[in-house]
Parts: C-alpha cells; structure tokens; sequence
C-alpha cells in the first residue's frame, strides 16, 4: 500500500528495504516535523521533529559520538512514515493483534523502517549497548516533555508547522553527524 509523504513522493508502507532508497534527509526531517507527539493529544503540538532534535541535544550536551548522536536524531525516523504511536496504543495494538505479543506486525513494520532508514543515512545500526544509551536521552526528552505539559508551559517555542524551523534544524545536526563519521 503507497502513501504519498509530506514532499509528495508515493511510498509503498510494507517494502522499507526498497522503498528507503527513494528518501532523502529533507523527506525526513519534514515528515517528522509534520508528525505530533502524544497521538497529537498534547496541548502545545510539540512534533518529533521538535523531540527527535531535544535527544539529539542531549547526546550532544553529555558528548556522545557521532554514532550516538545519529541513533538520537533517528531514533523515531520511522515515525516519518507510521505517525507517533504512543506507548499505551501500542500496548492494546499488540493484545488486538498479537495476543499480547511484544512483536506484533506493527512493531515489525517500525522495525523494518527504522532499520533501513539507519543503513541508508549512516551505513550502520547502533549496537545495543548504543541503543540503551539512546533510550536514556529519550526518556530524558519524554520527561522533561511531559513536565512542560504538567507545568502547563511549552517545552520548546513553537515556530509554526509550516515554516520549516525544526526541519532545517534536523538537516543541520545530520549535516554535523555526517560530517563527524566521515
């Protein structure tokens, strides 16, 4: 099944492996900048854009390598094609479709995509231990997102969704990453 993605490229869903090759660093970051956190249920529509650059920034604040830093920016690349699930959604998606089976064809599919998306851009997948740091920053990222929330405040300022902020500033970091791996 094909999408048409926010550049206007026609994606086929279900072939990550052969699909990948058609994407560049634009079509990602402003797929990403179009996606809202939280399944779009926060009050201040921060994007994954936004997120993805706030784990990158903290990668770069606690001087990560560029392999770090990497897994930051595209953490959630995937996101670009399947939209922000949110982890209870997620939970009651693989009981629907799996039994409760931590691997339900949705994870799958995030995987496939994120996977390629990792080869294709950097010619690499983190290794699991790079993965736990990654996971950390997330985290990180998710806490201080949701005590904006709680406080009520906007967690990053809100440049419009159409302007391309957030885009251009992930182009930049990918720039910086590219250019740190050689």
């Amino acid at each position: 099944m094909q999408i048409k993605i926010a550049t206007g490229k026609l994606i086929d869903v279900g072939k990550s492996e052969t699909e990948v090759v058609k994407l560049d660093i634009w079509d990602v970051a402003k797929g990403l900048e179009n996606v809202k956190r939280f399944n779009g249920q926060h009050p201040y529509n921060p994007n994954v854009c936004q997120h993805s650059l706030g784990v990158y920034n903290l990668a770069v604040f606690y001087e990560q390598s560029p392999r770090i830093q990497a897994g930051c920016l595209f953490h959630d690349c995937a996101e670009m094609i399947l939209g922000d699930v949110s982890s209870p959604v997620k939970h009651e998606m693989r009981v629907f479709l799996g039994g409760n089976n931590p691997y339900s064809s949705f994870d799958a599919v995030e995987l496939d995509w994120q996977y390629s998306m990792f080869h294709h851009f950097f010619g690499f997948l983190p290794t699991k231990k790079e993965w736990k740091i990654i996971k950390k920053y997330d985290e990180m990222s998710f806490a201080f997102e949701v005590g904006q929330w709680a406080n009520r405040q906007c967690a990053r300022p809100d440049h419009g969704s159409h302007d391309e902020y957030y885009s251009i500033r992930f182009i930049e970091a990918y720039d910086r990453i590219k250019k740190a791996l050689g």
